[in-house]
Protein backbone atom coordinates (compact mmCIF):
# COMPACT_ATOMS: atom_id res chain seq x y z
CA UNK A 1 0.00 0.00 0.00
CA UNK A 2 2.73 2.43 1.18
CA UNK A 3 4.45 1.25 -2.25
CA UNK A 4 2.00 2.37 -4.41
CA UNK A 5 1.24 5.67 -3.09
CA UNK A 6 5.37 6.30 -2.89
CA UNK A 7 5.50 5.23 -6.63
CA UNK A 8 2.53 7.35 -7.66
CA UNK A 9 3.72 10.23 -6.45
CA UNK A 10 7.43 9.56 -7.44
CA UNK A 11 5.88 9.70 -10.90
CA UNK A 12 5.02 13.02 -11.05
CA UNK A 13 8.17 14.11 -11.40
CA UNK A 14 11.14 12.15 -11.96
CA UNK A 15 13.76 14.58 -11.96
CA UNK A 16 13.58 16.74 -8.73
CA UNK A 17 13.17 15.53 -4.88
CA UNK A 18 9.51 15.25 -3.46
CA UNK A 19 8.35 15.66 -0.38
CA UNK A 20 5.66 12.82 0.28
CA UNK A 21 3.43 12.33 2.90
CA UNK A 22 2.87 9.04 3.92
CA UNK A 23 0.36 8.15 7.50
CA UNK A 24 2.15 10.95 9.32
CA UNK A 25 5.61 9.90 8.40
CA UNK A 26 7.65 12.29 5.60
CA UNK A 27 9.99 11.07 3.79
CA UNK A 28 12.56 12.00 1.50
CA UNK A 29 13.09 10.26 -1.81
CA UNK A 30 15.32 10.74 -4.54
CA UNK A 31 15.10 9.03 -7.76
CA UNK A 32 18.25 6.31 -7.26
CA UNK A 33 17.17 5.29 -3.84
CA UNK A 34 13.35 5.11 -4.09
CA UNK A 35 13.17 1.15 -2.74
CA UNK A 36 15.38 1.97 0.27
CA UNK A 37 13.20 4.80 0.98
CA UNK A 38 10.21 2.63 0.82
CA UNK A 39 11.78 0.53 3.55
CA UNK A 40 13.09 3.39 5.62
CA UNK A 41 9.44 5.19 5.92
CA UNK A 42 7.84 1.31 6.56
CA UNK A 43 10.62 0.87 9.28
CA UNK A 44 9.85 4.71 10.90
CA UNK A 45 6.01 4.11 11.04
CA UNK A 46 6.73 0.87 12.77
CA UNK A 47 8.84 2.68 15.53
CA UNK A 48 6.22 5.09 16.15
CA UNK A 49 3.12 2.50 16.51
CA UNK A 50 5.38 0.40 18.16
CA UNK A 51 5.76 3.50 20.98
CA UNK A 52 2.36 4.05 20.69
CA UNK A 53 1.45 0.77 21.61
CA UNK A 54 3.61 1.24 24.87
CA UNK A 55 2.56 4.12 26.26
CA UNK A 56 -1.19 3.52 25.44
CA UNK A 57 -0.83 -0.57 26.57
CA UNK A 58 0.94 1.32 29.89
CA UNK A 59 -1.19 3.47 31.08
CA UNK A 60 -4.12 0.86 30.09
CA UNK A 61 -2.53 -1.28 32.48
CA UNK A 62 -2.64 1.65 35.13
CA UNK A 63 -6.57 1.86 34.91
CA UNK A 64 -7.26 3.72 31.72
CA UNK A 65 -9.56 1.97 30.14
CA UNK A 66 -9.63 4.31 26.69
CA UNK A 67 -5.94 3.71 26.18
CA UNK A 68 -6.73 -0.50 25.79
CA UNK A 69 -8.99 0.72 22.80
CA UNK A 70 -5.86 2.84 21.54
CA UNK A 71 -3.24 0.32 22.38
CA UNK A 72 -5.64 -2.25 19.79
CA UNK A 73 -5.75 0.05 17.18
CA UNK A 74 -2.37 0.41 17.12
CA UNK A 75 -1.57 -3.22 16.57
CA UNK A 76 -4.11 -3.49 14.05
CA UNK A 77 -1.93 -0.78 12.56
CA UNK A 78 1.17 -2.56 13.59
CA UNK A 79 -0.07 -5.94 11.37
CA UNK A 80 -1.21 -3.93 8.14
CA UNK A 81 2.72 -2.37 8.28
CA UNK A 82 4.54 -5.65 9.19
CA UNK A 83 2.61 -7.22 6.16
CA UNK A 84 3.41 -4.02 3.67
CA UNK A 85 7.49 -4.34 4.95
CA UNK A 86 6.66 -8.17 4.30
CA UNK A 87 5.80 -7.45 0.61
CA UNK A 88 8.33 -4.92 -0.03
CA UNK A 89 11.37 -7.05 1.87
CA UNK A 90 10.50 -9.94 -0.60
CA UNK A 91 10.09 -7.79 -4.11
CA UNK A 92 13.83 -6.31 -3.13
CA UNK A 93 15.15 -9.70 -2.01
CA UNK A 94 14.06 -10.92 -5.81
CA UNK A 95 15.92 -8.26 -7.46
Amino acid sequence: MARKKLEQAFSLNQDKFLWVNIDRIICYIFAPTIKNKIMKALLDQIAVQIETFQKESKAHAEGNKAAGGRARKATLELTKLFKDFRKESIEQAKK
